[in-house]
């Protein structure tokens, strides 16, 4: 959500809003994306569960209503919907590490935050046949750093195929 917003507003957008249903201390974001996103002209929403997109074909808006943690669980407050008007809406659902289905790999080496071990040069994996970048290796950075990282694992993968 951060990546699509931030890169929304640099590229122009001439106004980005981010929503999410829960105050701003819950959110799963890393806190630099945030600051990265609020910096490039993002407008954050927080407490405001998306109920409905308008618009017959095309968007038009996002009608929200206002929600509450009680007793751990989040709440829907009556009454409070609003509506903000919007031409393009992008759903982001959040991030998770697919550790479970990673530790099934034969020879795929984890660190202790399950992130990939790799060769930095190349980001060839400890199983030779994977390589690896973006969130999966560096634990979360911007998507600059992600098509660096993926470029570099293409040289990679050339290099290991003219090898081979």
């Amino acid at each position: 959500a951060m990546d699509a917003a931030s890169q929304s507003a640099r590229m122009g957008a001439e106004s980005v809003v981010l929503a999410y249903r829960r105050a701003k201390e819950n959110m799963g974001a890393y806190g630099f994306e945030y600051k990265l996103a609020i910096s490039a002209g993002v407008d954050s929403l927080f407490n405001a569960q998306p109920i409905e997109i308008l618009g017959n074909g095309k968007a038009t808006g996002v009608k929200f209503i206002k929600t509450e943690q009680t007793d751990g669980k989040l709440q829907n407050i009556e009454g409070s919907e609003f509506i903000v008007e919007a031409d393009l809406i992008i759903k982001a659902t959040g991030q998770a590490k697919q550790k479970h289905f990673l530790e099934k790999i034969d020879n795929l080496e984890l660190d202790k935050r399950h992130k990939i071990i790799v060769d930095n040069q190349t980001f060839q994996c400890t199983n030779l046949k994977y390589f690896a970048g973006g969130d999966a290796v560096n634990g979360g950075a911007e998507v600059v750093n992600a098509a660096y990282e993926g470029k570099r694992a293409a040289h990679g993968i050339n290099e290991w195929l003219d090898n081979k």
